[in-house]
């Protein structure tokens, strides 16, 4: 008994005309036709690769005239970066984000929404006058699709 089994992939390119058209027709014939001409077979077992969804994020670089008071590195989602005491003058809250918008809470002083793109790391920087010494808690809140990092610094003295 013969047993007959379909071909995996791609359907065999043939051109639609029954004319002799030349290796460059036969490849105008092979895309209007919608075949590969000569695209291997398809695996029947193998699971489509996987897509990154997320580019990696790096740490901000620090600004060697600021002190660093905080540093998260690639986060996913919803997290508290930490608390520290915020001296008077300009704090500076900048990092990268993708994957959809987030929100930045410095508390008690901000909460500030940043956009995001879907793909590529999008740089944000945010300016924060203290008028006073404060105990400040510094907190993002974001879905499950958002990566993101960032840097907290003060000017110093």
């Amino acid at each position: 008994m013969i047993r007959r089994t379909r071909r995996v992939g791609p359907p065999r390119c043939r051109p639609p005309l029954a004319v002799p058209l030349g290796v460059a027709g036969l490849a105008v014939a092979c895309v209007l036709a919608g075949c590969a001409a000569s695209a291997p077979p398809a695996d029947a077992g193998a699971a489509p690769a996987a897509q990154p969804t997320q580019p990696v994020l790096g740490t901000p670089p620090g600004d060697p005239e600021l002190t660093t008071r905080l540093v998260a590195g690639a986060t996913t989602g919803s997290s508290e970066v930490g608390t520290f005491r915020a001296e008077p003058g300009d704090l500076w809250v900048g990092g990268r984000c993708a994957g959809g918008d987030l929100e930045l809470h410095v508390a008690p002083v901000a909460v500030l929404p940043v956009p995001c793109e879907r793909l590529g790391g999008v740089p944000f920087l945010n300016r924060i006058v203290m008028r006073r010494p404060t105990e400040v808690t510094v907190s993002v809140t974001a879905p499950q699709t958002v990566t993101w990092n960032l840097r907290v610094e003060q000017e110093s003295g």
